[in-house]
C-alpha cells in the first residue's frame, strides 16, 4: 500500500533521504550546541548575550577547522 504525497512534498522528502547521515548530523549538532549556549548565556543577562552575539560572527570567520 503506497501513500500519496503532495507534489511539493515529494521533492523535499527525496532530498532529505539522499543526504548522508554524517552531513545531516554535522548540520544539526552545531545548531543544537548554539541554541544551548545561547540559553545558558541568557542567564548572565542581556549584556553578556549581546557580547556573544557581536563576537560569534568574527570567531566564525577567523576559526579554521
Amino acid at each position: 500500500m503506497s501513500t500519496v504525497l503532495p507534489r511539493e512534498g515529494v521533492g523535499a522528502l527525496a532530498s532529505v533521504r539522499q543526504v548522508p547521515p554524517g552531513i545531516l548530523a554535522g548540520a544539526i549538532i552545531p545548531t543544537m550546541v548554539g541554541v544551548a549556549e545561547t540559553y545558558f548565556i541568557s542567564f548572565l543577562g542581556t549584556e553578556a548575550l549581546t557580547g556573544v552575539t557581536l563576537v560569534c560572527p568574527v570567531l566564525m570567520l577567523v576559526r579554521r577547522d
